[in-house]
């Protein structure tokens, strides 16, 4: 009886996969943590406000204030447990994260929106592509995204100014764009004033509206004060 065997090695050796859980704070600081193990150092002091988990396999997408998207490995943190997204990233100066995709995610839409009252609409399929950095709206001069918000394309939004108005408006009627572009008006903004503080996606599910101010003080507002009004306009 003869045996025929083969004895190689693979040229490019499999990697391990990890579970990881990464969780980054309102300053830009993360956390990893590998739920293989079960001791996790976690932040105490500052709120976290973005958390992505998955294989290190797959990678996540980062969404800043000047308009870029970065694609994340995550297998990028498998020999860290924590330090500065920005640093890692090389984010420019006065640059931070104001969202975060997971491609897992079901969501087939992305709204930015800017200070200055712009709302971009575009499809996620758009920036899974990318590479490592890109760039997804144009902005004018001195306008920065404040938020990102996800959801299929038929929510209704808010978007609410410093000075406490608001506008209410379908995001069905919002065309979507290419990754080239600036978008459209979402909220009339007034010369020096009306700045847009923070967006929200309004469901048949959301019942109040909850607002909070430079003076700590919050108000929780019934959804029906805020009726559908028309893009563009300067809210009530």
């Amino acid at each position: 009886r003869t045996i025929v065997y083969n004895n190689y090695e693979d040229e490019k050796p499999q990697k391990l996969i990890k579970n990881l859980d990464i969780y980054i704070n309102l300053h830009d600081k993360y956390i990893v943590k590998d739920r293989g193990k079960q001791k996790v150092k976690v932040y105490k002091k500052d709120r976290i406000v973005y958390s992505m988990s998955g294989t290190t396999e797959y990678n996540f997408y980062l969404f800043t204030n000047i308009g870029k998207c970065y694609k994340v490995a995550m297998e990028s943190f498998t020999e860290e447990t924590e330090g500065d997204i920005a640093k890692k990233l090389s984010y420019e100066e006065n640059e931070h994260t104001i969202g975060c995709y997971n491609p897992f995610a079901q969501d087939k839409f992305i709204f930015f929106i800017t200070k200055y009252g712009l709302i971009k609409k575009m499809e996620t399929s758009e920036f899974l592509n990318i590479k490592k950095a890109s760039s997804v709206i144009t902005l004018n001069e001195y306008d920065e995204v404040v938020t990102v918000l996800f959801g299929n394309g038929e929510e209704e939004i808010i978007m609410a100014s410093k000075q406490g108005l608001a506008v209410h408006f379908e995001g069905a009627n919002i065309a979507s764009y290419k990754r080239s572009g600036k978008g459209v008006q979402g909220r009339k903004i007034e010369p020096l004033i009306g700045e847009i503080a923070d967006a929200a996606i309004i469901t048949s599910e959301t019942a109040y509206i909850v607002t909070d101010t430079s003076d700590a003080l919050i108000k929780k507002t019934p959804i029906s004060e805020f009726p559908l009004q028309g893009r563009a306009t300067k809210g009530r």
